[in-house]
């Protein structure tokens, strides 16, 4: 098991495994083919989220107080099934695992099976 207690993701971005073509989800999502070749697009699971997109604060605090960041909360959440951009992706490696650094705005689209 992959250890991501140290591992901070920041801002609107997402860590995410790339899902293996052994793996079939249960939604069974399926790209033509057609797709595949002219946007390449990957699927894999979220495995930790960064906090979200900051967002300015427009009422003024007193210089001795510290300023909160105010963030947009993210969409996907751990264990979320993601279909995202190839060339929109960061791939890193982290202890010998092949992982994608994805912005939120380049997941097209989520499968999630709680009703959370």
């Amino acid at each position: 098991m992959l250890d991501l207690s140290r591992l901070y993701v920041v801002g609107n971005q997402v860590l995410v495994r790339p899902k293996s073509e052994s793996e079939i989800s249960q939604g069974g999502i399926i790209l033509p083919p057609g797709v595949q070749e002219s946007v390449p697009v990957l699927r894999g699971w979220v495995l930790k989220t960064g906090p979200g997109l900051a967002l300015p604060q427009f009422q003024p605090k007193p210089e001795w107080e510290e300023d909160e960041p105010y963030y947009l909360p993210m969409q996907v959440k751990e264990g979320d099934l993601v279909l995202f951009l190839q060339k929109r992706a960061i791939e890193i490696e982290y202890h010998q695992e092949k992982l994608y650094v994805v912005p939120q705005d380049a997941i097209l689209l989520y499968e999630r099976w709680d009703s959370d």
